[in-house]
């Protein structure tokens, strides 16, 4: 059992009912490009098809959100465009004898040519309506009937816009019988890749702008998520941008993975990460992690595209994070990657042994074994500590541990100098922590918070201070969570 020290105050009985367990299904935050769907607006994919339906394209980021959806329902994918290059489809339809309706795409695209309207005489009968039918690829995928040239604009539809048109319409003569025409939409554009500064983005100021690029997940709510990555993008000013997220607005409580290039042999590599670039930021970051190579995976005409490591990584984390804190994604089918046909680069034992040693380039390595296929290779961060906060998976579940005290605290308040909150953050920790312990995931813990922490000072600045320490093995070290709380929130910082 747990060890919980506390002052012998108030002790509350929380209902259990309000405690909301983290799912086990690991979150992904991804930016990427894509020919359809909303700009700059992280949206929740839950399957493959629905992410065909909310975005689709041939891009990493739609790879690697394609991997992940096998096995994880949870993917919040924000795209990223060209914006000088992009555009919306569009069409002009007749709606009666004076008017024209234009019809736009909802969103900038090459999806949007596969759109098409089809304009039937009205269901009611009236010369001057309309039914309106939206197609894609031939499916109807939404339909307005009674259309009027008052009626138009107040349309609401998930394909495309309504708006007026300039021009005289050809009125058709068969209009009371069979007017029956289909118009296609056109001229959608889904732009050329986006530019390292529009993956970066911006964090808008609240009111006035948007957040954008890899800074649309910098908000505090954001912290809900236990990946970011912009899938095969490694330009300087990427990592840089991908660190200061995790670090700086999350305060490591999110982790990241990150590319590199595709091409680099183990030299290379070596050269990039620990040589006097940016990417040796990265080295020492329990918060980020790195595979290598590259992929080659087929499309269902058996051509060969490129795939980036983080696009598969991604996918093994999902399928294998529920597995117990030291199985590590590698052996007989915890790192088997049976989806891809090649790597682009193959690495030698040595190659291997090096690259995932603490001393040499914590590289999580996929192989090609020849008994059993593609597999990855370990669970490393970037940390070269010889650690628990060098397993992705420790980090993992030291995260979600810490957002599930984040919200159980979230409704409580300061009163009688703090006091009394003191126990209340101990049964806290008692039900965070000791689930953990009695599902495996953990194997002691033990939390403080006393006067020695707990100041006069802070107390009549409403501040509580508690401290929590987590053993995952027998011999593993402990690791320290300082743990203040203040009417603004939590602040957790690992020791």
């Amino acid at each position: 059992m747990g060890k919980s020290y506390s002052p012998g105050v108030l002790h509350r009985v929380i209902d259990g009912t309000t405690y909301r367990r983290a799912s086990g299904d690991v979150k992904f935050g991804i930016v990427g490009v894509a020919d359809w769907g909303p700009i700059n607006t992280p949206t929740l994919v839950s399957s493959p098809g629905d992410l065909n339906t909310k975005f689709g394209g041939l891009y990493q980021g739609i790879y690697m959100a394609q991997n992940i959806l096998q096995f994880s329902p949870y993917v919040y994918y924000n795209r990223v465009v060209k914006v000088a290059d992009a555009a919306k489809a569009l069409t002009n339809i007749v709606c009666d004898s004076t008017n024209i309706i234009l019809v736009t795409a909802k969103y900038e695209g090459t999806k949007g040519n596969d759109l098409s309207v089809l304009v039937k005489a009205a269901t009611d009968g009236t010369a001057n309506k309309i039914d309106i039918q939206v197609k894609l690829n031939g499916v109807i995928v939404e339909t307005f009937r009674n259309v009027s040239s008052t009626t138009y604009t107040t349309l609401t539809s998930d394909w495309v816009v309504f708006a007026a048109s300039s021009g005289s319409p050809v009125w058709p003569s068969d209009w009371a019988d069979a007017y029956n025409d289909e118009f296609d939409l056109a001229g959608g554009d889904s732009g050329e890749d986006a530019t390292n500064a529009e993956v970066i983005g911006a964090k808008g100021v609240t009111g006035v702008s948007t957040d954008t690029g890899l800074y649309a997940f910098a908000r505090k709510n954001w912290r809900m998520l236990d990946v970011v990555c912009a899938p095969g993008y490694s330009d300087d000013t990427i990592i840089t941008a991908v660190k200061t997220l995790v670090n700086v607005y999350h305060s490591k409580q999110v982790m990241a993975m990150i590319d590199a290039p595709d091409g680099l042999n183990r030299t290379t590599l070596m050269a990039l990460v620990n040589g006097e670039s940016t990417w040796s930021q990265i080295v020492n970051d329990y918060a980020l992690t790195i595979a290598y190579p590259w992929h080659n995976m087929k499309n269902s005409a058996g051509e060969e595209y490129a795939v980036s490591p983080s696009a598969i990584m991604g996918a093994v984390w999902a399928s294998a994070i529920k597995q117990a804190i030291y199985k590590a994604p590698a052996g007989p089918k915890r790192g088997l990657w049976p989806y891809s046909s090649s790597l682009r680069l193959e690495f030698e034992e040595d190659d291997i042994a090096i690259m995932y040693s603490q001393d040499g380039q914590c590289i999580n390595v996929f192989y090609n074994d020849p008994e059993r296929g593609i597999v990855l290779t370990g669970q490393k961060t970037t940390y070269r500590t010889n650690s628990d906060l060098n397993r992705v998976k420790t980090v993992f579940n030291l995260n979600r541990m810490i957002k599930e005290l984040d919200y159980l605290v979230s409704g409580e308040t300061f009163e009688d100098n703090n006091a009394n909150l003191w126990s209340v953050l101990g049964t806290y920790a008692e039900q965070v922590m000791g689930g953990r312990k009695a599902a495996g995931l953990l194997w002691d813990y033990e939390f403080v918070c006393n006067a020695d922490l707990n100041t006069v000072d802070g107390r009549i600045t409403d501040t509580a201070h508690a401290q929590v320490r987590v053993q995952f093995t027998p011999t593993a070290e402990w690791i320290e969570i300082d743990w203040v709380l203040s009417p603004a929130g939590s602040d957790f910082t690992i020791i």
